[in-house]
């Protein structure tokens, strides 16, 4: 069975990580207890173990359970995890490692005199190193999924000190009837509602590589650089992805707030001016024509009675599969436009 992208993005993201860390593990390992091959090799296996199973759990587990936690519950739960991830794969490798070397079994290894004096030598500083790197990796870690992801490395690095242009693809998503919905629902209830269905799209939006740029009331602007959007169609299937999830939910919004999302979206590539602004709050922001392009399609759904519309600029970029079906709507001269702009009605065949 072929992974998608998501998954294979996933994959990738867990072998670097794991790399990472047996380069760091050598690197501690030698640094704090001095240079022998034993201690590359042990240090190498602790990495290695360590963040193959910390990034795994972070690909395919937190992302999906944590994501509702609160700040503080979110850090403390992951600091504890990797603390108690780090201690057990250090004594771990150490019980492996004494055993093969006296030659007897896993358990007299643990009880031996060696490992005795590990755990009330060595493995004190090793405890402290773990309580010190799970909270400042989780705590940054926390930061960079509240500004968005990229959004403090950037910062850090000064990337967008200077406004830079770069090619990127938007879309638009926005909740279908808002108004009556949030007249329906209650102030409260829709904002709950708002929180449901944002949570829910996160998914999608990760398997398809899209970055969250910002949530502005009842919508959700999404943006791709073109390496990411276009292969595999991943900015397109992005909305279909977050369709067929909204779908699977259906009973869970009927049965807490008597309605169904629905959504519509525009899609649309372009040069954008990417700086950093702000001073008492920081921020990585895009400029641009595409934004006000993209906005301007999206608005044009209802009139069309389309949920998913596109430029003719994307389309040529796509190599769209028999999956979807494509119609032109026409040329349309879009509010504060000067030029017309086809337009595309994009559905799945199925659908």
């Amino acid at each position: 069975m072929s992974l998608t992208a998501g998954k294979k993005h996933k994959l990738k993201t867990i072998s670097f990580v794991t790399l990472a860390g047996v380069i760091i593990g050598i690197l501690f390992a030698n640094l704090a207890f001095g240079f022998t091959y034993y201690r590359v090799i042990k240090g190498a296996l602790i990495g290695g173990l360590i963040t193959s199973i910390s990034s795994s759990f972070e690909m395919f587990f937190f992302q999906k359970k944590f994501k509702r936690l609160n700040f503080s519950v979110e850090l403390l739960l992951r600091s504890l995890f990797y603390v108690l991830l780090i201690s057990f794969s250090t004594l771990l490798v150490v019980v492996i490692h004494e055993s093969l070397e006296d030659e007897v079994n896993v358990i007299a290894a643990l009880l031996g005199k060696d490992v005795s004096d590990f755990l009330t030598g060595d493995f004190i500083y090793v405890f402290i190193f773990a309580i010190v790197v799970s909270l400042s990796v989780n705590f940054v870690w926390q930061i960079n999924k509240m500004l968005g992801r990229g959004v403090l490395l950037n910062i850090m690095l000064g990337k967008y000190r200077r406004p830079t242009s770069e090619e990127r693809i938007f879309m638009f998503l926005d909740i279908k009837s808002s108004t009556t919905l949030g007249e329906k629902l209650g102030a409260n209830n829709y904002s709950s509602f708002l929180q449901d269905f944002f949570f829910d799209i996160t998914d999608p939006i990760i398997e398809t590589l899209g970055e969250i740029y910002q949530y502005v009331g009842d919508e959700i602007v999404l943006t791709w650089k073109p390496d990411k959007g276009l292969p595999d169609n991943n900015c397109l299937n992005c909305f279909f992805k977050i369709q067929n999830k909204i779908t699977e939910r259906k009973n869970f919004y009927l049965e807490n707030y008597g309605v169904v999302p629905g959504f519509k979206a525009g899609l649309h590539i372009g040069e954008a001016i990417v700086t950093e602004v702000g001073d008492l709050k920081k921020d990585i922001v895009y400029h641009g024509d595409v934004l006000n392009t993209a906005s301007r399609i999206q608005s044009e759904c209802n009139n069309l009675n389309q949920k998913l519309l596109i430029s003719g600029e994307i389309l040529k970029r796509f190599k769209l599969n028999s999956w979807f079906h494509v119609e032109s709507m026409g040329f349309f001269k879009l509010r504060g436009k000067e030029k017309e702009i086809e337009l595309y009605g994009v559905r799945e065949k199925s659908s």
